[in-house]
């Protein structure tokens, strides 16, 4: 199973390893975001799978991988002619170098944007390895970026260089949230962050699978940052891409929806005796086809605490009964350091355990509700029944009857 997690990681953070035109610092972010993201889809989505269903999923994972795997091995192999791009693509753009001039870029910079007079602008041109790229940049205030890139012969590589394309993000928590979404139907990534009274916030967004716009701003809303990203011809980029313009919010087909994270925030405990909540988060997370949502609840005091997990398990909900082995067998087990056992909770299955370990101790109980959602709490230095006393404050009926 540790092999099968690492591969699922590996399809979502592979790719960006092929994108060397990519500033350092940028490359870097997109890589730690998205590997974060890949850990928490693995660790819920595929450990304690039963061997049938991990086969499948790993065969799926390494299918997903090979391409880039290939690729990434070609590329350190000493000598080798990248001068066509090969799987990268080359694609129509101006230039000789099949790349839009910069000077063309800069001119679709606005003048203000967010009420700030721009107050510097450059431009750029590089690569190496039969790679191109552009960019311009302009700056407002001593607040506001914004930068218009053209991929260049990386064309196709907009799916490879940006790593939050690979995946659907969704989460968000008291210093802030990152979204995958869409900016005037284009492919667009926001994230916002704060810090006291500090706030930093970032959007990109893909247009014809080959120019990015970025813009990135301190003590600023995200709102303002759409309306400056707003001001650049997106239309006129499109054209420029020689892709068919994109259809807004549309795509084939109905995915399959877990319910909404913050309608699960909604059925964490106020409190559990003893212990405030001490932080409420929420995400849905999506890759290889797996879509699933969650919302958590930190609980806390002194050396006592306790976390409560609520998963939407999604289109995994087929697996609910190979990933829950406890499901599948009685349990009734006691020794001096504690117990372990099978219940039901409000008519719900549901599995305790209770372990003494020197001057500590831990708690776990779950439950599952309408063989979809699974209500986790783990506690630390806290008796059992003060998971209960928190258990019974989620309406776990309700919470089953949720499409």
């Amino acid at each position: 199973m540790r092999a099968l997690r690492r591969l699922f990681i590996l399809t979502l953070v592979t790719a960006v390893f092929v994108g060397p035109s990519m500033d350092a610092r940028a490359q870097f972010d997109i890589k730690k975001r998205l590997k974060k993201q890949a850990e928490k889809v693995a660790d819920r989505a595929i450990e304690g799978a039963g061997d049938e269903a991990a086969n499948q999923a790993e065969q799926k994972a390494r299918n997903a991988v090979q391409g880039a795997v290939e690729q990434e091995a070609a590329e350190q192999t000493s000598g080798i002619d990248l001068s066509g791009a090969g799987a990268l693509g080359s694609g129509g753009a101006s230039g000789s170098s099949g790349v839009t001039d910069f000077r063309e870029l800069k001119a679709l910079l606005p003048k203000s944007a967010a009420g700030k007079a721009q107050t510097d602008s450059r431009g750029e041109k590089g690569g190496a390895f039969g790679i191109v790229t552009s960019n311009a940049k302009a700056e407002y205030g001593d607040n506001l970026t914004l930068t218009i890139t053209d991929l260049g012969t990386l064309r196709s590589a907009a799916m490879l260089g940006y790593g939050w394309l690979a995946a659907e993000i969704d989460s968000e928590n008291d210093d802030g949230y990152e979204r995958t979404t869409q900016h005037e139907g284009y492919p667009a990534y926001e994230k916002f962050t704060k810090s006291g009274r500090d706030t930093h916030a970032e959007l990109s967004v893909i247009v014809g699978q080959r120019f990015v716009v970025s813009a990135e701003g301190s003590g600023i809303s995200m709102d303002a940052l759409k309306g400056a990203v707003g001001q650049v011809d997106l239309g006129r980029l499109q054209a420029m891409s020689g892709e068919a313009a994109p259809v807004p919010n549309g795509q084939t087909g109905t995915p399959f929806e877990p319910v909404d994270f913050a309608a699960l925030k909604g059925f964490l405990p106020a409190s559990f005796p003893g212990l405030a909540r001490t932080d409420a988060s929420g995400q849905k997370t999506s890759a290889l086809g797996i879509n699933m949502s969650s919302a958590e609840g930190s609980y806390g005091s002194d050396d006592k605490t306790v976390q409560v997990t609520i998963t939407d398990m999604g289109n995994l909900t087929s697996l609910t009964m190979l990933g829950y082995s406890w499901l599948s067998m009685q349990m009734d087990n006691e020794n001096d350091s504690g117990f372990e056992r099978t219940t039901k909770f409000d008519g719900h299955p549901a599995y305790e355990k209770f372990e003494r370990h020197g001057d500590s101790s831990s708690a776990q109980i779950q439950v599952v509700a309408g063989q979809r959602f699974i209500v986790s709490l783990d506690g630390a230095n806290v008796p059992i029944e003060t998971l209960r006393a928190g258990l019974k404050q989620i309406d776990l009926a309700k919470l089953a009857s949720l499409q």
